[in-house]
């Protein structure tokens, strides 16, 4: 007996429906289809558009989320200032309640926010330590931060059980003072002279390096005289863990070996894996390793017990390498591998190391000192200090 199927379902259901009206069903659908994708794709266009504009200006050095009309009109004002040394164009920047004191051809020009933005965020460029530590401008010579050093508890209770008091947190104040850094970079008269020449940029970025390198030292070795504290000047580092170290205090990992970054099986692998470790869960989720280019040059040949390299290279133009699956920053501030030094450096440095910038950036112009050459003389105000020390580990070199 031959078995006869019905048609069920939606098929069976469009029987009854007119090719043309499916057809009408089908069109309608997709012009709504195409309408939606239009908008979305609008939106997408819109925003990317936006972040362009963005990214304008921050390559102007207004930074993201600033006209970058009024960045260029800042830095033209300034190229202005730089070339002849008026400053009625970056007057006219200022709002009408400024401080009328702030042109003082004895002490310097403080110049318009725009400009001294474009200073510190090309520091940024160059510094390592500006770009991993949290950095707070202030108001003030000073800031003070409070740390929660640990020692509240909490408790389990039932729900008619008594709740006697529990210890109170133990809070740190930790104070940070801003010292005043200069920098005096020159310019030749004829360079001033050339229209064509972006002098105001050439003169930022002089002044942006020249303070790099003096405060990037001071971020990782500064003793706190006259300048920030570097986070290896602290009390000597120590093997103590975490919960019965000292606050301010820096836990390290011995390499295994004095004088060298080796432990005698894997190539110096296994204490880097160690220091990874050491670090609380919550601060190893945006942890990032720091050394001087010549100690990486080390490090990017050890290896596992397998064969495998830790170190790899960086998968895209821009992006850093990774060490044991944690980015790499080189510093050159950072110690040589050497018996008894700290060339490694592993933590969240944003939770680890406070700078703070004063806000303002003076400038005085100055054609006389060192004809035929103009310097700039440029001071700021800057401070910096170890945060919480429980953020950061150390790799030392030594056996114990």
């Amino acid at each position: 007996m031959t078995a006869h199927f019905r048609t069920r379902g939606i098929f069976a259901a469009r029987l009854n429906v007119s090719p043309n009206a499916v057809l009408n069903e089908l069109s309608g659908a997709f012009a709504s289809f195409k309408q939606n994708h239009d908008r979305r794709q609008t939106a997408v266009e819109n925003a990317l558009d936006d972040i362009a504009a963005q990214m304008a200006a921050f390559r102007l050095g207004g930074g993201l989320g600033e006209d970058p009309a009024n960045t260029k009109k800042a830095m033209n004002a300034f190229g202005g200032y730089v070339k002849t040394g008026q400053t009625d164009a970056m007057d006219a920047l200022r709002p009408q309640n400024a401080a009328t004191t702030d042109n003082d051809p004895s002490g310097g020009y403080l110049v318009p926010k725009e400009i001294g933005d474009t200073i510190v965020r090309r520091q940024i460029e160059f510094s390592p330590m500006r770009r991993l530590a949290m950095v707070r401008p202030v108001n003030s010579d000073s800031f003070e931060q409070l740390i929660n050093a640990g020692g509240g508890t909490a408790a389990w209770v039932g729900e008619r059980q008594a709740r006697p008091e529990t210890d109170s947190p133990n809070y740190i104040a930790l104070t940070f003072v801003a010292h005043e850094i200069y920098a005096n970079p020159s310019v030749s008269q004829k360079l001033l002279d050339d229209s064509a020449f972006n002098i105001a940029s050439e003169v930022t970025q002089a002044i942006a390096e020249d303070f790099d390198e003096k405060e990037g030292a001071s971020f990782v070795t500064g003793d706190g005289v006259l300048k920030p504290r570097g986070f290896l000047s602290y009390d000597t580092p120590v093997t103590t863990a975490d919960a019965t170290r000292a606050f301010g205090t820096l836990q390290y990992v011995p390499s295994g070996v004095a004088g060298a970054l080796t432990d005698g099986s894997n190539n110096g692998g296994d204490a880097l894996i160690t220091v990874v470790y050491k670090l609380k869960a919550g601060y190893r989720r945006n942890a990032i390793w720091l050394m001087n280019s010549a100690t990486a040059g080390t490090v990017r040949k050890f290896k596992d017990l397998e064969g495998r390299y830790l170190w790899q290279d960086a998968l895209a133009q821009g992006q850093p390498p990774t060490l044991c699956g944690y980015p790499v920053e080189f510093d050159e501030n950072m110690p040589d591998v050497g018996a008894n030094a700290f060339p490694i450096a592993f933590g969240d440095w944003k939770r680890g190391y406070m700078i703070i910038d004063r806000i303002g950036v003076r400038i005085l112009r100055d054609p006389y000192t060192n004809k035929p050459f103009v310097m700039f003389y440029a001071t700021k105000r800057v401070g910096g200090g170890l945060l919480h020390s429980d953020a950061i580990k150390l790799l030392k070199v030594a056996t114990t």
